[in-house]
């Protein structure tokens, strides 16, 4: 059995990554034209799982953490959906290895027909 790995965001005290523009209205201001695709680094404060909506039917987890957007910083109650437990810009996901994503290796490709040879006028 593999082994479980915790969810840092579930715990207080633990590292979590939102966008900029969930975090302050003023992230454009801040961040200019990357603002959707800035992420800041905050630290869990605490966990609730209630309903975002009167009428909901299910329950959403909600995480308030602290992020520092420029020099201030921020508390923010965010919704778990809206944020990543790892650096979303440290390690991008490995592309496939195959062509249609199947598994199979990629078709090879035939190498090039050898150079005709020197033609020498006598």
């Amino acid at each position: 059995m593999p082994p479980v790995v915790l969810d840092s965001r579930r715990q207080v005290g633990g590292v979590c990554w939102a966008q900029a523009k969930h975090v302050s209205r003023d992230s454009g201001r801040i961040f200019g034209a990357a603002a959707s695709t800035t992420w800041l680094k905050g630290t869990v404060l605490s966990v609730d799982k209630r309903r975002g909506n009167v009428n909901a039917k299910r329950d959403t987890t909600f995480i308030r953490a602290l992020y520092k957007v420029g020099d201030t910083e921020k508390d923010v109650e965010i919704a778990m959906q809206s944020l990543k437990a790892a650096d979303p810009t440290a390690n991008p996901t490995p592309e496939p290895t195959s062509v249609e994503g199947n598994g199979n290796p990629p078709p090879a490709v035939p190498p090039p027909p050898p150079p005709p040879p020197p033609t020498t006028k006598k």
